[in-house]
């Protein structure tokens, strides 16, 4: 019962992910540090592009369900598409145990150009009920900038509080700089739900334990 609730928060948090209004919140809107940091037209570049996609009302959505062998994990893609063109895709996944992961992928011509990563785990705590157990989340949201299929930009911003205080958490934390080290697994995956349900066997061998 506690699984199919936590389920529902999942579903909820990663909708509301979609609501953001800029892919980087971070006070800096530039590469660098301190007042020598330059403004670099590829990321303003990619900006523009994720406030078209996420501005656009016309995508045609669709969606496929990823089961892992056993029961061990489950997952979800959202594809969204314009022309027969995917603009952006959302994945989903709730491995075994307390963690809970979820991207974004943000395409120009068929190449990923931003993804946001979300990571999860929880614990119980006291405080709460049988139907509505308390329950603490560490969270790590890591956003991804592509050009030319090279990453040009990690951010990363950490939280820890109640699950529903995450949010706002995450909101306040300070942006960090990220050494890049998942972008290409980050990369692949974009790539793999691009080709949607053909790619189903490939991403459950990718995600599943």
């Amino acid at each position: 019962m506690h699984q199919v609730l936590r389920a529902s928060v999942m579903l909820a948090i990663f909708a509301g992910l979609g609501c953001q209004q800029s892919p980087d919140k971070s006070p800096s809107k530039t590469l660098g540090s301190g007042n020598t940091a330059l403004e670099d037209p590829r990321i303003e570049g990619i900006r523009a592009r994720y406030q078209q996609v996420q501005a656009d009302q016309g995508l045609k959505k669709s969606e496929f369900d990823l089961a892992c062998k056993g029961g061990e994990g489950r997952g979800r893609v959202r594809l969204f598409e314009k022309n027969g063109a995917v603009q952006k895709a959302e994945l989903e996944f709730i491995p075994p145990g307390h963690g809970e992961d979820s991207y974004q992928f943000f395409y120009d011509q068929r190449e990923v150009v931003f993804a946001l990563y979300d990571m999860r785990t929880w614990a119980f705590i006291s405080g709460g009920t049988p139907e509505k157990p308390a329950t603490r989340d560490r969270a790590t949201q890591v956003r991804y900038y592509f050009h030319n299929g090279d990453s040009i930009r990690c951010i990363k911003k950490k939280a820890e509080g109640l699950t529903d205080k995450l949010d706002s958490l995450l909101d306040q934390a300070l942006t960090e700089p990220d050494d890049c080290s998942k972008a290409g697994r980050i990369q692949k995956l974009a790539a793999l739900v691009l080709l949607g349900p053909r790619a189903k066997e490939e991403l459950v061998n990718q995600l599943c334990p």
